[in-house]
């Protein structure tokens, strides 16, 4: 009980929620009678804290987690700072593993153990250095467990902060990101890419670059990447043309310095891990998984010793190769550009001409940019409102000797999937011809799934000679917008 004669009373140990204040008046010993008078007022100064939370009390312990990423191997964190707050101990711990204690007993702990001291007054403690080995790049979690120091403590309290001094990555330092494996330039592109490091890095901010200066470098999204994991682009994601002898560049983020680099060839390219960085050919592509090489050592050369006599030396002979051309850039195709839906089997009739469908020489279309072949067959009245154009090219094969290879190129904007008498064109291996499209059933509602700025030749694409008649064959192909 206070007591009080005077306007200087206080009140303390206040709850949060409502209160109750007992007023008991009385007289003294030296007085008589009633009392000679009463009065009170209350006047109540409350202040609202910001930017905390309140917890009911009464459990012996409490437990929080929070989550935060680390934009770095783990590898370049050089100090660790915990800064506590606890009322009344805590014990805390990173992705599972305890890193520190304050105000708690030695050994196990549980929910029922107590804090050491009692905490009437909490305040930041003194940064403490903790061990960064439980980092991971990524995703972190921190937990905290505070303990009461007895059964009916009526306060509890809880923060903390964490500081990290992370070390840049020395550019002098062989790259964690290189190239792994990437397609034959006659086949539909794809490069895949590998993590060779110990630890997670996030490839965000990388780039690939073409010697090719006409196209834009492609930057990778924000994305962690484990150790020893394989990530792939495709020419979708690319977003330019590779074509035999072009250099493609790996930069690290912020394009400064170079990472690794390959060189495409008209054949499959992949590393092995027994021949450090070079370039060999495996026997299968295989995207996203560990190369495949059919490796041949059972045989080897020990050791030659060999004094020919001197011979006139000839000039080499360089190999004659014969090129038909079956269909050219230059030739006249039928088009259909009505915006009229032919249906899902359109490609498997010989459409005649007349109605819709009209003639042109290739190249046809609207395009104010400069393009590699002439614009032969130009569309005046052009409607951004039509999404799927339909072409058809009549061809005649008459039959090639053995060993021949057939190969296709095309120039598009935006995307475009391809048909040869009446069924879906498909690469030398079996894979998808098709051009900055989804995978998936197509309609003439259904849009490129990249844009095109300025068409350009594609690279050469393998096809098997099998799939061609000897005589009439019809070469369709469906052209989307983005």
């Amino acid at each position: 009980m206070t007591k009080f004669d005077s306007s200087a009373a206080s009140f303390t140990n206040w709850n949060v929620g409502t209160n109750e204040i007992i007023l008991a008046v009385r007289n003294t010993s030296a007085e008589s009678g009633n009392a000679g008078g009463f009065a009170f007022r209350m006047d109540v100064l409350a202040t609202t804290v910001t930017g905390n939370t309140i917890v009911d009390l009464g459990p012996t312990t409490h437990y929080f987690r929070h989550e935060f990423d680390l934009d770095a191997a783990a590898a370049q964190v050089s100090l660790l700072e915990l800064t506590p707050l606890a009322d009344d101990g805590a014990v805390y711990y990173l992705n599972g593993a305890e890193v520190y204690r304050r105000n708690m007993p030695a050994g196990a702990i549980g929910y029922g153990t107590l804090a050491s001291t009692e905490i009437g007054s909490p305040a930041a403690g003194t940064p403490v250095s903790i061990p960064s080995s439980a980092l991971v790049a990524g995703r972190n979690v921190l937990a905290v467990e505070v303990h009461q120091a007895s059964l009916d403590s009526d306060d509890m309290a809880m923060a903390a902060s964490l500081r990290a001094v992370v070390v840049p990555v020395d550019p002098r330092q062989p790259s964690s990101l290189k190239f792994d494996e990437v397609a034959s330039a006659l086949a539909p592109f794809w490069i895949e890419l590998t993590n060779v490091h110990s630890q997670a890095i996030d490839v965000g901010g990388y780039e690939i670059r073409s010697s090719n200066e006409m196209t834009a470098p492609y930057v990778f999204p924000s994305q962690f990447v484990q150790p020893g994991e394989r990530i792939i682009v495709d020419a979708a994601t690319l977003g330019f043309p590779v074509v035999d002898n072009d250099k493609l560049f790996l930069f690290r983020p912020g394009g400064n310095a170079v990472a690794d680099a390959v060189l495409m060839r008209n054949r499959l390219q992949g590393r092995h891990p027994d021949f450090g960085d070079r370039w060999l050919t495996p026997d299968v592509p295989t995207p996203g998984a560990a190369n495949s090489f059919a490796l041949h050592d059972e045989i080897v050369i020990n050791e030659i010793m060999y004094n020919p006599r001197g011979l006139l030396g000839t000039p080499d002979m360089p190999a004659t190769y014969q090129t038909t051309s079956l269909v050219s850039f230059a030739d006249t195709w039928k088009f259909n550009r009505s915006g009229a839906n032919l249906g899902a089997t359109w490609y498997q009739t010989n459409q005649p001409v007349g109605g819709d469908w009209q003639t042109g020489q290739t190249l046809i279309g609207v395009e104010s940019s400069a393009l590699p072949e002439p614009l032969r067959t130009t569309w005046g009245d052009y409607s951004q409102a039509v999404t799927t154009y339909y072409y058809q090219k009549e061809f005649t094969f008459a039959g090639a000797p053995a060993g021949s290879e057939l190969v296709f190129r095309h120039v598009i904007d935006d995307g475009a999937v391809f048909y040869l008498n009446g069924v879906e064109l498909a690469d030398i291996g079996g894979g998808s011809t098709r051009f900055g499209m989804p995978a998936g059933a197509v309609t003439s509602g259904t849009f490129a799934s990249t844009s095109i700025d300025n068409a350009n030749y594609s690279g050469y694409i393998a096809l098997n000679p099998a799939i061609l008649n000897v005589g009439t064959n019809v070469l369709s192909v469906e052209v989307h917008i983005w």
